[in-house]
């Protein structure tokens, strides 16, 4: 088509057919649930050239997401078009952006923060423990509509807290609430720093400026209800773009009854042989929706099944199930003589879960008050290796790891990986397949622990795993890595049974 811009965009058929809809309705608010690869980026890009210059404004979860984003738009109102969502929160409260971590103060630390706020610890729990939980309560608190914190906010805990325990828990983490409001160059060390900026944006009443007319946003998915709040207090028309099965946990915020809904599921990026693996996946998700994915005929992505023992060949994406499943397969490539380097964003926190399992495990020898920062937040319900062993005894990964532990791996071992030391030449990158959504890569690995074949708790964690696969295959542009088909691996969990019940 040609756009009002007098432009020529290549559209497919439902693409033509949505972007028609909209420009014949351009003051009614839309959403479009998409498939991977059907080309929401660049349909994204047609429907702003839909509008007046300056008059959308264009939302993207993370700067690598929107730096993606504008690639693939083009110069539509400018090659900087858009904000991050933490961007759009600053803008809002008029704040100076936080400083870095690595600006601040020397003498800034979890250690120090828990010992302003006079945090002495609930249950079995130590004071860094304590304040990981309060910051996970905090986390969900700020993804939420609500205006007070709630018994709601806390985390799931394998063994639940006593009523007293749960009140301490509320009453620390309304604390530091109250503190980091106060000093919000404590954002980036706390690790919340696009929810804090959006639940402060959130509870002042803000709203977006009157001189855009339409809001879009891209992966809507990832739009926490916080920031959709403060979007829908205003008159600008919404458009949301996104794809439920890239959730993999937690809720998909949804759009209200009025909102006109479009669904596209002819993807333009996978071909027929991955719609026969991604099928497979929708028909067998407990509760999300069940249009069948439409691969392209004139497009073929190579999938590969590989034997026990495979290495990814160079520049390979190796995408995991879990930060214990990154953790054995970049001791493994080492191992082999091979580099397995985590994204950099994702360097820091890998190494600082390595380093707190490494203490959880050999507590005579090191202790997770001396890790920096403080010890990993996916250990924050755990005091002992004990504790860690009996939520993880399912992981065969975990238990790889466990292994390696015992055979004397410590933070030297960890310090000297090829991966940890971000070495280059033929390496390959690894990351956790939920943390994929919206990215492609070349090729991809999809590791045997994704694709686990022990029985699942219940069908909640299954459904998660389901998104998390389909996350996983859908990255690939030219060529997928699998252990073994998905069809097979789908049926094989509807022969066994979950580990638990769901429900009541």
């Amino acid at each position: 088509m040609i756009t009002p811009r007098h432009r020529e965009r290549w559209l497919s058929p439902a693409q033509d057919k949505l972007v028609r809809t909209f420009r014949a309705n351009l003051d009614e608010d839309l959403h479009v649930q998409g498939y991977a690869g059907i080309g929401k980026s660049h349909l994204l890009g047609t429907l702003m050239e839909c509008l007046r210059p300056g008059g959308a404004l264009l939302l993207a979860h993370t700067s690598g997401k929107l730096e993606a984003l504008r690639k693939r738009i083009g110069d539509v109102h400018g090659s900087k078009a858009g904000l991050t969502f933490i961007e759009f929160a600053q803008l809002l409260l008029n704040d100076p952006k936080p400083k870095p971590v690595n600006e601040l103060p020397k003498f800034l630390s979890k250690r120090a923060l828990s010992q302003e706020l006079n945090i002495i610890g609930v249950r079995d729990y130590d004071t860094q423990s304590t304040l990981n939980i309060c910051l996970k309560v905090l986390k969900n608190y700020c993804r939420s509509r609500d205006y007070t914190l709630s018994t709601k906010h806390l985390p799931y805990f394998n063994q639940p807290l006593s009523s007293m325990d749960a009140r301490v828990v509320l009453e620390y983490s309304s604390q530091l609430w109250g503190y980091l409001e106060s000093n919000p160059a404590w954002y980036g060390l706390v690790e919340l720093d696009a929810l804090l900026m959006i639940k402060r944006a959130s509870l002042s009443g803000c709203v977006v400026p009157a001189r855009y007319s339409h809001v879009l946003i891209d992966e809507s998915q990832d739009l926490p209800a916080s920031l959709m709040q403060i979007i829908e207090r205003g008159r600008q028309v919404l458009i949301t773009l996104g794809d439920e099965y890239q959730q993999a946990g937690g809720a998909f915020v949804s759009r209200g009854r009025g909102v006109r809904r479009s669904e596209i599921a002819y993807s333009v990026r996978s071909g027929r042989n991955v719609e026969s693996l991604v099928n497979p996946l929708i028909y067998r998700h407990s509760s999300k929706g069940k249009t069948p994915f439409e691969g392209a005929s004139n497009t073929d992505i190579a999938v590969k099944y590989y034997p026990q023992g495979f290495l990814p060949p160079e520049g390979c994406v190796v995408l995991a199930a879990s930060r214990w499943d990154m953790m054995k397969w970049i001791i493994q490539m080492d191992a082999a003589g091979r580099a397995l380097i985590p994204s950099t964003e994702a360097q820091k926190d890998l190494k600082r879960f390595m380093a707190t399992a490494i203490a959880l495990f050999k507590p005579d020898f090191y202790s997770v008050e001396q890790i920096p920062d403080g010890p990993h937040l996916d250990f924050s319900e755990f005091s002992s290796w004990q504790q860690v062993c009996d939520a993880n005894r399912y992981d065969e990964s975990f238990l790889w790891v466990e292994a390696e532990l015992e055979k004397g791996f410590n933070v030297a071992d960890m310090n000297q990986l090829k991966g940890m030391l971000g070495q280059s030449g033929n390496s390959c990158m690894v990351m956790m397949a939920e943390q994929a959504g919206g990215m492609e890569f070349d090729v991809v690995l999809l590791t045997p622990q994704l694709l686990t074949v022990n029985k699942f708790r219940d069908v909640n964690e299954f459904d998660q795993r389901i998104c998390a696969v389909y996350i996983a295959i859908s990255r690939a542009k030219f060529k997928l890595y699998v252990p073994y088909d998905v069809a097979e691996w789908i049926a094989h969990h509807d022969s066994q049974k979950f580990r638990e019940f769901s429900g009541y």
